[in-house]
């Protein structure tokens, strides 16, 4: 298809050329074809804005860690989320949200908190995209209470900006507004100027 292209790999050669999208990044040499280097070249396309092509190299780092077996869940996990985002950045929401249950399903068991969390806040956004924000502001909510639980600040910051952004739609301004006011002060605890600027253009808009 336009605008979506996949790394050749010579028959038994083991290695792969890297999109174009990715050449600044890596230069002209051959790249070994496993998964992580395949999910860090998507990486490079997707900040190159090769959105396309991100996506085509996700799909291998995929397939060729669900053939490697057995593989951790939460790896996979990784890359599916990873996989949702790009199909969001596409418009396709409906892929988007079946790969994060599909991610969902692969931590379920899991004691980690904080991975567990950070799938619910992808799920969170899925939802949201797809029209479910009752649903969306549950999983926020879940996502935020368990980063809370993990003493993950990043993650804390993010969760209370998707509760702020669906409370905000759902009409209920004082969760929102507190929530946002809460992400704020995260943000600038951290560090995270980027975060503290989106937050405090969200709390302009609310108010």
């Amino acid at each position: 298809a336009p605008g979506v292209a996949s790394p050749m790999t010579p028959e038994g050669s083991g290695v792969a050329r890297e999109p174009a999208c990715a050449a600044a990044a890596f230069g002209d040499a051959p790249i070994v074809a496993d998964p992580d280097t395949y999910l860090r070249v998507a990486r490079a396309c997707e900040a190159a804005r090769g959105v396309g092509q991100a996506l085509a190299l996700c799909e291998r780092a995929l397939a060729m860690l669900r053939t490697r077996q057995p593989q951790p869940g939460e790896r996979i996990a990784d890359a599916l989320l990873m996989r949702a985002s790009l199909l969001g950045e596409l418009g396709r929401p409906d892929e988007r949200l079946s790969t994060v249950a599909e991610a969902q399903a692969m931590v379920a068991s899991t004691d980690d908190p904080r991975h567990l969390a950070t799938v619910l806040l992808h799920r969170a956004q899925a939802l949201r995209a797809v029209g479910q924000p009752t649903q969306a502001l549950e999983a926020a909510r879940r996502a935020l209470t368990l980063s809370r639980h993990a003493g993950d600040l990043p993650g804390q910051a993010d969760a209370l900006d998707e509760v702020a952004l669906l409370a905000w739609h759902a009409g209920s301004l004082p969760e929102a507004l507190r929530a946002e006011g809460q992400a704020l002060a995260l943000h600038r605890r951290i560090g995270d100027d980027s975060g503290e600027a989106a937050a405090l253009i969200n709390l302009g808009s609310m108010l």
